[in-house]
């Protein structure tokens, strides 16, 4: 059976992330393992029951496969991603905490933490749902984490329309050779980046066909010479979408690129991000 992990702090906004956890746990019968780090032993009774009255306010949940994990750590960033690999997670499933004035609360350390150092994709919930994923914003440069991002999201949204961005900046002339030799790496000409698309385009397909009762992905692309946050973001609003999938880098190299942590840091609706295999 396919697991989801959500990793759940118990805070007064946990409630979405564990409202979409069980929406996907539903809809695609999905096995729904909810984790919380204690740093005492002592108390891992008392919030297993918390949990458990917990998710037993909730309508229609009988038919879920639900397992209840309160483990001990007092690293929570580095038990999360160890804990999905172990029960092979496909996605850990976080809820969004505002961002405070400095950097060392839930946002800022957590989940950037869980991201790099694992590879296990995460969808961070900003909004409550009130149904599933219909309109994904993916942004798309071909690098194998925005990938598993994207294919990430065809398993959790299999019915949703997906909207594919890939963005790009005219090579400028820079005195820094270094900054050029790094953007050289990852540009492409226009008919690059056609055959990048169709070549992407046409594995999705063959796996979304192969996967799910449906002939087709629906599935659309456009190129925009723009810079790539303010395109998605900007894109994300004009749009209207409720998910947006982004890797967490380009160069596997980074441990999270600046795209990718300025959208954790404000993020106009849920987010699903990725790192990939390093």
């Amino acid at each position: 059976m396919k697991t989801i992990l959500l990793a759940t702090d118990l805070s007064a906004n946990s409630d979405r992330a564990l409202e979409r956890s069980l929406k996907i746990a539903k809809e695609d019968s999905y096995l729904l393992h909810i984790l919380y780090v204690v740093t005492d032993i002592e108390n891992t009774k008392k919030y297993y029951n918390k949990i458990k009255n917990y998710i037993n306010n909730y309508k229609n949940i009988d038919s879920l496969n639900i397992i209840i994990d309160v483990v001990q750590s007092d690293k929570p960033y580095l038990k999360i991603p160890e804990f999905a690999l172990e029960i092979k997670a496909e996605i850990i499933i976080m809820g969004m905490h505002k961002r405070a004035k400095f950097s060392d609360l839930f946002l800022g350390t957590t989940i950037e933490r869980v991201l790099v150092n694992g590879s296990t994709p995460i969808l961070m919930v900003k909004n409550k749902p009130t149904s599933s994923y219909k309109k994904i914003l993916c942004g798309i440069d071909f690098a194998p984490a925005s990938k598993k991002a994207f294919r990430t999201a065809i398993n959790i949204a299999p019915k949703g329309a997906f909207e594919i961005i890939h963005t790009y900046i005219n090579m400028p002339t820079y005195p820094n050779l270094q900054l050029i030799n790094t953007m050289s790496k990852y540009k492409m000409n226009k008919e690059e980046r056609m055959k990048a698309m169709d070549d992407f385009i046409e594995e999705e397909q063959k796996y979304f066909e192969e996967n799910f009762n449906s002939e087709k992905l629906e599935i659309s692309y456009e190129f925009i010479n723009a810079d790539p946050y303010y395109a998605l973001i900007q894109e994300s609003e004009k749009r209207e979408v409720d998910l947006i999938c982004v890797g967490a880098y380009a160069d596997p190299s980074e441990k999270i690129g600046a795209v990718a942590d300025s959208i954790i840091a404000d993020p106009p609706c849920d987010v699903l991000i990725s790192g990939a295999e390093r």
